[in-house]
């Protein structure tokens, strides 16, 4: 989850695609979803996965910030969803 300007940005993400909802001050909430077919490639560092919807495009996820489950289970997930386009790096 992330916070900015009173705007509260949540990622959902299930074996086949990450969901992201947008809550802006007003209550309006938009949703996208993206397919991990239709998306460039993944990265796991240290403190956070790196979601590239394209190679200029992408979505932060610090690990610090996950509200349900694990990084461990987020890896596994992004591992299977991605195949050979997850790297993790240490």
């Amino acid at each position: 989850m992330k916070k900015e300007n009173n705007t509260v940005i949540e990622y959902e993400l299930t074996e086949t695609e990450l969901i992201q909802n947008v809550t802006r001050q007003n209550g309006a909430l938009e949703t996208k979803v993206y397919k991990y077919s239709m998306l460039d490639s993944a990265e796991e560092k240290k403190n956070e996965f790196i979601i590239y919807v394209t190679k200029m495009q992408v979505f932060l996820l610090p690990k610090k910030d996950i509200i349900e489950g694990t990084p461990e289970e987020l890896s596994a997930l992004l591992r299977n969803g991605f195949g050979s386009k997850f790297k993790k790096l240490n």
